[in-house]
């Protein structure tokens, strides 16, 4: 499976917004860049909002990836739908820069929820995906029938 070809015309989206009274998402890198490696794209949870833990949970694949953590701050409001398009954005800027044949995107938590829109809308953009945790079971959690 490869990406689609043609240019996603999605940097319009993330110049806005660049522009707007909200902060905007970005790709964090943890670890020094590996170019000649497949790029690997981190969607965290929610909770990881701190660049420090991002760092630990992806502590070591830099053996095999390039990679890029995606960060959402406290006061980007974006919808799924538009995240989705961030994420790609961000990757094409990515690509752009250093071109790649293959991108792996790994989803954690809330990350495989926005993971699996991004797919919905792409889905031959990336190699391989990994769902990690998945909040997609939120529904059986034995605690919310407690009220």
């Amino acid at each position: 499976m490869g990406r689609t070809t043609g240019t996603i015309k999605t940097s319009k989206y993330i110049m806005a917004a660049m522009d707007s009274k909200s902060s905007y998402s970005y790709f964090l890198t943890p670890q020094p860049c590996n170019p000649h490696h497949p790029l690997f794209i981190f969607l965290p949870g929610m909770d990881e909002t701190g660049n420090e833990l991002m760092r630990i949970q992806t502590a070591g694949l830099e053996t095999a990836f390039d990679v890029r953590c995606f960060v959402i701050p406290p006061d980007n409001l974006t919808n799924c739908d538009n995240m989705a398009l961030e994420v790609v954005s961000l990757t094409e800027i990515e690509l752009a820069k250093i071109p790649r044949s293959d991108i792996y995107l790994c989803g954690e938590s809330f990350g495989c929820c926005l993971a699996l829109k991004v797919l919905e809308r792409y889905p031959n953009y990336f190699t391989k995906i990994i769902l990690i945790n998945s909040a997609s079971s939120f529904n059986r959690v034995p605690w919310l029938k407690f009220g």
